[in-house]
């Protein structure tokens, strides 16, 4: 959890909060231990609608209750329609009043990883590219891979459903792809 709140929950990946706040770009976490750290008052972030005055065109504004999106599953045949459809920011809140970096941190709820999802479309955006992904939380993916007991989960003659023929039993050598040790599948 502190890797994730120190190193993660920070520029340049996003968060749930940054669309309506102006963020330090070391995050709130770090901006709060630091406070606290150095026995300074810590920073009151602004919201990000106070701070600019953005044209119509640039901001879309949501149109009123959700809707739900059902996009088609990626595949390559579907990489250019999905890079090329519009991702424009979401408007932020008109109402968030300016809060302290303690008062904002149990609103954060997630931080990017890897690929910007963009929330608005329920899909990536490709054109911000990828951030790397650290090694805590590769190691935490690869120990999560390694602890399923993919004989279970692909018991039976589901596999031909991954693949055609044997190769939907790809999931046989993730062991290898992933590094792990722990678990050799027979």
């Amino acid at each position: 959890m502190r890797w994730s709140l120190c190193g993660q929950a920070c520029y340049p990946n996003e968060t749930n909060l940054d669309t309506h706040y102006a963020l330090p770009e070391i995050g709130i976490w770090n901006s709060y231990i630091h406070s606290l750290r150095h026995n300074v008052e810590e920073d009151v972030i602004s919201p990000r609608a106070s701070l600019f005055e953005a044209p119509p065109s640039a901001i879309v504004k949501p149109p009123g209750p959700r809707k739900l999106i059902s996009n088609a599953p990626a595949s390559p045949s579907s990489y250019s329609t999905l890079s090329s459809t519009p991702k424009p920011p979401s408007a932020p809140s008109p109402s968030v009043p300016p809060m302290a970096v303690s008062a904002l941190i149990p609103k954060l709820r997630w931080a990017n990883i890897g690929w910007f999802y963009h929330w608005g479309t329920k899909q990536y955006d490709f054109s911000k590219g990828k951030q790397v992904i650290g090694k805590n939380m590769r190691d935490v993916c690869k120990e999560v891979v390694e602890s399923v007991p993919w004989e279970e989960v692909f018991d039976g003659n589901d596999w031909d459903s991954w693949g055609n023929g044997n190769a939907g039993l790809g999931w046989k050598t993730w062991s290898d792809s992933y590094g792990a040790s722990a678990y050799v599948c027979s």
